[in-house]
């Protein structure tokens, strides 16, 4: 019986070396094309490096200046000075922010740090607005710039001290790999990390004033009413939740315990090992906060498209009534803030903020516990005066151009309903300035630097 020719046995010899060589080629090329990538992945490695280390440097620069301020404004005794200087912190302050959202600290949680940050700057700046309405700074409030500047100058120490250490020991390498690769337990075993919790464990008895501003006490000691009214979910639903939202199977997450956020209600906290997690509150199943990769390169959608898409994603979360009150955007990545409407009044206190890549429109990160914890039904009267009367208050050195009704917090239980002007003033610098609706006082007046990237809607 004849045996029938492979498909070797009937190529030709031009036919086999024809073959060699085209599979010799698809190797090479193939090779080719890893090396390129493996040298593009390092090189994106290595620019994430030095990132990290520039931000870390610069972080302990502003703590300086931020503890400089601080102690400084112990010893002013002119509203002007004050006004200088507590400007000059909360700008410190939040860029100090900003650094501390480009390090990788994306699995771990840094609340009392923001905190600190957060409140340091706007309670110089409401005792600034008391100061220049010609009450004294009282000797407790200058007690609690002293608290401030303490922990300030505890902050730095320590960065400054990670700082030095992360470089002679040259322990930046590979931190872009371990921070995508490697699991939580992995990471808290890292020298950076662990530094940066024990520092955040020391922030957790800072000063806690009441003030006109977020993260004053008589917003942070409040509960959630929003969420007392709900039933408690099952672990099991959380996780439903939680893989809904970050777009993996519910094999793929690991339970990380029950959070407290705030102090003020409880989550389950999800992980996937690969630097996402998502916590969903234990009443209501609502998405407190979540986080995903996010690689964004270049913007392929406009920012009202990404506005939307951030709403409509909300709107899929249970959150709606909102509207965009401000977003930055900055290498391809968009933060908008969103807050509740009522009767046609924005509520400034009820924030939501979310991140979407421009190139992708993915919305890959979200954080809704200010919103938790403050949004209620609220009673909201009639302005006494209308927007023209409020209108006449501004400065004949600014423009107009847009304005909206809004509740902001108050320097007591209640909160405030004030007209919110966004002008332009004569010297191009962006102005936002809030009127109390019932009594035409200027409540607060924000000055928007001409190097921010923020838009205010």
């Amino acid at each position: 019986m004849q045996t029938k020719p492979n498909f070797f046995s009937r190529l030709t010899r031009r036919g086999l070396i024809r073959l060699v060589l085209i599979t010799v080629s698809i190797i090479l090329v193939l090779g080719i094309f890893s090396a390129v990538q493996f040298n593009m992945a390092k090189r994106y490695s290595q620019r994430l490096q030095y990132d990290y280390e520039q931000q870390l440097d610069s972080l302990s620069v502003y703590l300086s200046e931020i503890d400089n301020g601080l102690k400084i404004s112990s010893y002013i005794s002119t509203p002007e000075q004050f006004a200088r200087v507590s400007s000059a912190v909360w700008q410190n302050c939040g860029s100090a922010k900003g650094c501390i959202a480009a390090l990788p600290t994306a699995i771990a949680e840094f609340d009392n740090t923001y905190r600190f940050l957060s409140q340091a700057g706007e309670y110089m700046k409401s005792l600034s607005v008391e100061f220049s309405k010609g009450n004294e700074i009282s000797s407790k409030a200058r007690k609690t710039l002293k608290d401030y500047s303490n922990y300030a100058s505890q902050l730095c120490t320590e960065i400054s001290d990670l700082r030095d250490e992360m470089e002679s020991r040259n322990l930046w390498d590979n931190m872009a790999y371990k921070v995508t690769f490697n699991s939580q337990e992995e990471m808290d075993n890292e020298y950076f990390y662990s530094v940066l919790a024990e520092s955040e464990g020391g922030l957790s008895d800072i000063p806690d004033p009441v003030y006109n501003g977020p993260f004053s006490s008589h917003i942070t000691n409040s509960s959630s009413k929003y969420l007392e009214e709900l039933e408690i979910i099952e672990q099991s639903d959380a996780a439903e939740i939680a893989a809904k939202v970050l777009g993996v199977e519910v094999d793929r997450l690991t339970f990380a315990g029950e959070s407290s956020e705030y102090d003020k209600f409880t989550s389950f906290r999800f992980e996937t090992g690969l630097g996402q997690y998502a916590a969903i509150t234990k009443k209501g199943g609502k998405v407190a906060y979540f986080l995903k990769e996010s690689y964004a390169e270049k913007s392929s959608i406009s920012e009202k498209q990404a506005l939307t898409i951030c709403l409509d994603a909300l709107n899929k979360m249970g959150y709606d009534n909102l509207k965009a009150t401000h977003y930055t955007t900055t290498d391809s990545v968009m933060t908008a803030e969103f807050c509740r409407i009522q009767n046609g009044v924005v509520c400034l206190t009820d924030v939501i903020k979310v991140g979407i890549e421009m190139d992708s429109s993915k919305v890959f990160a979200m954080d809704a516990r200010q919103y938790l914890l403050n949004t209620k039904p609220r009673s909201i009267p009639e302005p006494q005066f209308k927007k023209d009367q409020a209108l006449q208050v501004l400065s004949s050195s600014l423009t107009m151009q847009s304005v909206s009704t809004v509740i902001i917090p108050s320097d007591n239980v209640s909160d405030t309903l004030c007209y919110q002007f966004i002008c332009r003033a004569d010297d191009n610098t962006n102005v936002i300035v809030y009127i109390n609706c019932n009594t035409l006082e200027e409540e607060k007046i924000i000055l928007i630097d001409e190097q921010s990237t923020g838009v205010y809607l």
